[in-house]
C-alpha cells in the first residue's frame, strides 16, 4: 500500500504543535529506547518514530515491513516515508531522529530486509536492547487505532525533541561577494569548530548548489568512514546506494602525506574523485603535483582546496545554478545542514545573525 506523505506530513506538523497529554506507557517506551540508543546505534530510533507515523497515517499499514515487497496486505515502504515526511520535516520541527542524514533508514540493519521479522539474527551487541524496545513499540502499534497512534506519535516528539531557536525563513537571500561570503564563514567556523559540525556543514551545503541535496550525504563527525571515506559524499546521480565523489573536511591543517592517505582510502571505495577543504586558519598551500599524479594513477580526480574562498569559488563555476542566485540561497542551505548535523544552539544562532546582516534588503 501506499501512504499519503501529503497527510503523514500534516500529522506530524500537528502532533508536534500539540499540547494535548501523551500516554505515559508511550512516553517510558521513548525514554527507554533513547538510553539504550545513547551508546549504540540510534537507527532504531528512526525506525520507531517511521512506524508511529505511519499507523497515525493510515491504521491499515503492517508497521512490520520495511517496503512494499514484503508482499503483506498492508506492506509499505517505510524508508519513502521517513525519507519524504519524517526526516525531511524534523530539523524545522526541532526532533532528534538519532541519526542525522535525508534517509535515516538507509543504515543498518534496515537497509536491506523487506521486513522488521529478518532482523532478529543480525543484531549484535548494543543493538539488542534498543532493538528489543522496538519490538516492543510495534507491539503496542499493530494492537492501536489511529487515535492512540497519534498519541503514542506526540510521545515521540516530545520525548525526541531539541530545543532549537526559531527556524530561519527560507525565503531570506543573502546579497555579498564569494569573497566576503568565504571571511564570514572562515570567522564563524574559527570562532567555535565545534569538533568539525561546522566546517563540514558548510561543506555540505556547498555542494548541495552543486549536486543537489538528494544526493549529497552527511556522515557524522564522530563517526567517520563509516559509510564512505571522508566527512561528505556525493551520490551517483543513477544509483542512489553508491558513493562516487567524497570529500574530507579539515579545519586543522593538511599535510602532503594526508591526500595521499586519503586519495588510498577513496581508491579502496571505489570513488572516482575526492577532495580535500583544507580550511583551517592557519594552513599554507603547498605543491599538489605528486598527490594529482598518485591519485590519478588510482583513477581518481583529485581536488585541494585552501581556504573557503576556493571552495566557493569552485562551487561558482560548477553550479548549474547562476552564481548570484547560489550565494543568495546559500545562507538557508547552510542553516538546514547545521540542524541536521546537530550544531549547537549558539551555533545556530549565530549562523542565524550573519545571515540576517547579509539580507539583500538589510
Amino acid at each position: 500500500m501506499r501512504v499519503d506523505i501529503e497527510e503523514a506530513r500534516r500529522i506530524l506538523v500537528a502532533e508536534a504543535t500539540s499540547h494535548e497529554p501523551v500516554p505515559e506507557v508511550w512516553a517510558g517506551l521513548v525514554r527507554r529506547l533513547s538510553q539504550a540508543c545513547a551508546t549504540g546505534p540510534r537507527t532504531h530510533i528512526a525506525m520507531l518514530g517511521t512506524a508511529i507515523l505511519a499507523k497515525a497515517t493510515d491504521p491499515r499499514v503492517d508497521v512490520r515491513t520495511l517496503k512494499v515487497s514484503a508482499g503483506t496486505p498492508g506492506a509499505y515502504s517505510a524508508r519513502n516515508l521517513a525519507k519524504e515526511a519524517l526526516a525531511a520535516l524534523a530539523p524545522s520541527l526541532g526532533i532528534d531522529l538519532g541519526v542525522t542524514g535525508r534517509e535515516p533508514l538507509n543504515n543498518q540493519p534496515y537497509f536491506r530486509v523487506a521486513r522488521v521479522d529478518e532482523i532478529h539474527d543480525i543484531i549484535r551487541g548494543d543493538g539488542v536492547s534498543a532493538f528489543s524496545i522496538v519490538l516492543e513499540g510495534l507491539d503496542l502499534l499493530e494492537r492501536s487505532s489511529r487515535d492512540e497512534a497519534r498519541a503514542a506519535l506526540r510521545a515521540f516528539l516530545q520525548g525526541r525533541r531539541r530545543v532549537l531557536p526559531p527556524p530561519l525563513d527560507p525565503e531570506i537571500q543573502i546579497e555579498t561577494t564569494p569573497g566576503a561570503l568565504a571571511d564570514h564563514i572562515t570567522e564563524f567556523v574559527n570562532a567555535n569548530s565545534e569538533g568539525g559540525k561546522r566546517a563540514q556543514a558548510v561543506a555540505a551545503a556547498a555542494l548541495d548548489a552543486v549536486f543537489g541535496v538528494d544526493r549529497v550525504q552527511v556522515d557524522r563527525v564522530n563517526d567517520p568512514d563509516r559509510h564512505f571515506p571522508g566527512d561528505v559524499g556525493v551520490k551517483d546521480a543513477r544509483d542512489p546506494y553508491s558513493v562516487v565523489r567524497v570529500y574530507e573536511v579539515r579545519d586543522k591543517p593538511v599535510e602532503e602525506h594526508d591526500l595521499a592517505h586519503f586519495v588510498e582510502k577513496a581508491h579502496a571505495a571505489g570513488a572516482r574523485w575526492a577532495g580535500i577543504a583544507a580550511v583551517a586558519g592557519n594552513q599554507r598551500p603547498f605543491e599538489l603535483r605528486s598527490s594529482v599524479d598518485l591519485a590519478f594513477e588510482r583513477g581518481i580526480a583529485l581536488a585541494v582546496y585552501f581556504g573557503w574562498e576556493s571552495l566557493i569559488r569552485d562551487v561558482l563555476f560548477s553550479a548549474q545554478t547562476a552564481p548570484k542566485k547560489v550565494v543568495a540561497q546559500f545562507g538557508f542551505s547552510v542553516y538546514e545542514r547545521l540542524v541536521e548535523i546537530e550544531v549547537s544552539v549558539e551555533g545556530l544562532q549565530r549562523w542565524g545573525a550573519i545571515v540576517r546582516e547579509l539580507q539583500g534588503d538589510a
